[in-house]
């Protein structure tokens, strides 16, 4: 699905090298030099390091009280500092993705450049990313109305009436329609609206919100004469079967109608659009829209979106945009159909060739027709039109990924995209297919077996299910269980490969190096599960805060190739590590240091009943208690003469007030080892 393969690990941590490599070279193409993106003045969004949150309890809306943050916001004049999402510390995915780190910063120096200043606070330490309130732009090219025949439909060109024969999707898969808002009253969408709760969908910047502060409401219905949204979402959701105008490619698949635009149709939320959808359960989210020309921290930053709607099992399919270029090329970067994780979508017309407007390049991952396409429209409630744009034939795309996912529900976003692409005809443009992939062939993508796909289902570390990594400069065993949900596979392989911990000292080194490396996993039937071993030691550059730490593997399937390259995966498991750097054996005598360990508690923190592990060198009496962080003992686990070798001490913390606790382990000569516990109710 993407685009070019990063040997940079921060990105496979991520998830992303993604589904499939495609051999499409990339030719050199003469274009003027572009203006700048269209952004919001005044407006810019930050993304903090971890650990450098704004603590907004105690701090005014325009000074975070870090010196190096306040003396640019003073420069540039900031009035007001908000969260990008005030939710996102509910969910851990966005946690995981730093979303929870993004802050809104509406400043009064209007004369800076938002790009320009991207640049300054990318510069400062305690920013990760920066980027402008783009004005998106709709992938439209207007035409002249017309009624005509849903020709993308037939059997000649994407083939969705054949599929629907193999899978009519189900009100389930939920395709959120981010855009001007959409007419929930018209007569051929209003039975596919996806309700939120009793509204019928959301408006991120709201009836009196500007562009540099959204007041966001419950009301997607589109300003007067704004009729893209109510477009776009007929194309994959208009009902079926109901006497009247048209049906959407994803058949039964439902509408969520998401505002991102004020009344005048300016696409300024979309960010927040996808955000919203991530996280009130779309399964696929429709961007027929995208700002072009996009810099390194632009993209950086909307990458984080991508990362998460995929860890959460969404899908983002966006419309590659109708400048007629080539997006590959560094200045015509059209974003978020260039983001890695996307499935980007071209436009073909009645002929099955380049539509005159449609972008293209090796970054656009198929096509679909996207000339006078016939769909839903506004004002009025059974009103209907055709229209041209990449941004038609990204909907008509998003549906077939609803029937594909209907049809196969365990499969993950990258399945649902590489089947898509892996299934394309190669009409487009054949002597081209570098830059030109192939149009979508739904029926084609139900029914054809392509590669094996595998996702982890188990683990377990050196014997323990699901075990921690409690030591460093310790080697581990770990056996990782693989599942192949796609089509049979022979020869294939699972690595073990180092990657960058956000956990460690230096984000740039891994925590962990590897002795084993390479499982050879065979032969493996759909649904199939085979287990791979591997070795490896955790270094002494993990800095011992504890959390999780990310292992990567690459997957790659024999013989399996398209355009002579091979297929792989990039899977990442993340294994509970504990802060045995951060609270080591002090108050053990160095005569004393080897007679006994006191090993991490499971789980912490804990809410209910525990297991705490330790080793004795030698028969000795053994006292092991729970105390405040006062030193005052609360409680007493275990207490007398213990045996040679490992004991475990089973407790039950639910007679304890939430908080930070020490338990102690303690010897008769009075050797001591600490270590934390936290609980939480």
């Amino acid at each position: 699905m993407k685009k070019t393969l990063l040997i940079s690990l921060s990105v496979f941590m991520l998830y992303l090298g993604t589904n499939v490599l495609v051999a499409r070279a990339q030719a050199p193409l003469s274009v003027s030099s572009p203006k700048l993106a269209d952004v919001v003045p005044g407006v810019l969004y930050i993304q903090l390091k971890a650990r450098h949150g704004i603590d907004f309890d105690h701090l005014s809306p325009s000074h975070t009280g870090n010196a190096v943050l306040d003396d640019l916001f003073a420069a540039i004049g900031v009035t007001k500092i908000a969260p990008f999402d005030p939710d996102a510390k509910n969910y851990a995915v966005a946690r995981r993705h730093g979303i929870d780190r993004m802050y809104v910063i509406n400043f009064s120096d209007e004369g800076r450049s938002p790009h320009l200043l991207c640049n300054d606070f990318a510069k400062l330490d305690v920013v990760e990313n920066a980027s402008p309130r783009f004005i998106f732009q709709k992938c439209v090219v207007p035409n002249d109305p017309q009624i005509a025949s849903q020709y993308a439909l037939d059997n000649s060109h994407m083939h969705i009436l054949d599929a629907w024969g193999v899978s009519e999707g189900n009100a389930n898969i939920i395709i959120a329609d981010c855009d001007e808002g959409v007419n929930y009253n018209h007569e051929d969408l209003a039975a596919h609206i996806f309700k939120l709760g009793e509204f019928f969908g959301y408006d991120i910047v709201g009836d009196s919100g500007t562009a540099q502060n959204f007041i966001p409401d419950n009301d997607p219905m589109p300003g007067p004469n704004q009729s893209h949204g109510t477009f776009t979402s007929g194309c994959f959701g208009a009902v079926p079967d109901n006497g009247l105008g048209g049906a959407g490619s994803g058949f039964n698949c439902r509408i969520m109608a998401i505002k991102i635009a004020d009344n005048l149709g300016n696409l300024y939320g979309g960010y927040e659009g996808i955000q919203y959808a991530v996280t009130h359960g779309a399964k696929i989210i429709n961007c027929s829209w995208g700002s072009p020309n996009a810099g390194i921290q632009e993209i950086a930053f909307a990458q984080n979106f991508v990362y998460e709607a995929l860890d959460t099992g969404a899908l983002i399919v966006a419309a590659a945009g109708n400048d007629g270029v080539n997006i590959d090329l560094s200045i015509n970067h059209f974003i978020p159909a260039y983001l890695n994780g996307v499935l980007s979508v071209g436009a073909t017309d009645e002929a099955d060739k380049p539509a005159s407007f449609t972008n293209f390049g090796k970054t656009v991952d198929v096509f679909a027709p996207g000339t006078d396409i016939f769909s839903t429209s506004f004002p009025g409630n059974n009103a209907y039109n055709s229209e041209s744009g990449t941004s038609f034939s990204c909907p008509l795309t998003a549906g077939v990924a609803g029937l594909i996912w209907a049809k196969n529900p365990a499969w993950t976003p990258k399945f649902v995209a590489r089947q898509i692409i892996q299934t394309c005809d190669n009409v487009v443009k054949p002597t081209d297919r570098a830059h030109y992939w192939g149009r979508v062939n739904a029926f084609t993508a139900l029914t054809t077996q392509t590669v094996p796909g595998l996702e982890i289902t188990d683990f377990t570390i050196d014997g323990v299910d699901h075990g921690g990594l409690h030591y460093v400069n310790k080697e581990y065993t770990i056996e990782v269980t693989f599942k192949n949900y796609m089509a049979n596979g022979t020869g294939i392989q699972a690595q073990l490969i180092p990657v960058p911990g956000t956990i460690t000292s230096d984000p740039t080194l891994p925590a962990y190096t590897v002795q084993q490396a390479i499982s050879q996993l065979g032969a493996m039937t759909a649904n199939q599960q085979t287990a791979g071993a591997f070795k490896f030691t955790r270094d002494t550059n993990d800095d011992g805060l504890g959390g999780q730490l990310p292992m990567g593997f690459v997957i790659s399937y024999g013989s399996a190739t398209v355009g002579g390259q091979k297929y792989f995966d990039t899977l990442l498991l993340n294994v509970d590590i504990t802060g045995d750097n951060a609270y080591p054996m002090q108050g053990v005598s160095s005569a004393n240091s080897n007679r006994l360990q006191l090993l991490n508690s499971y789980p912490n923190p804990v809410s209910g009943k525990g297991i705490i592990n330790f080793e004795l060198a030698e028969r000795e009496y053994a006292k092991l208690s729970i105390c405040d962080v006062l030193g005052r003992t609360v409680s007493i686990l275990s207490e007398g003469i213990s045996d040679i070798g490992d004991h475990t001490v089973h407790f039950d913390a639910h007679a304890l007030e939430n908080g930070v606790y020490v338990y102690k382990l303690e010897t008769s000569d009075g050797a001591v080892i600490t270590k934390r516990i936290i609980v939480i109710h």
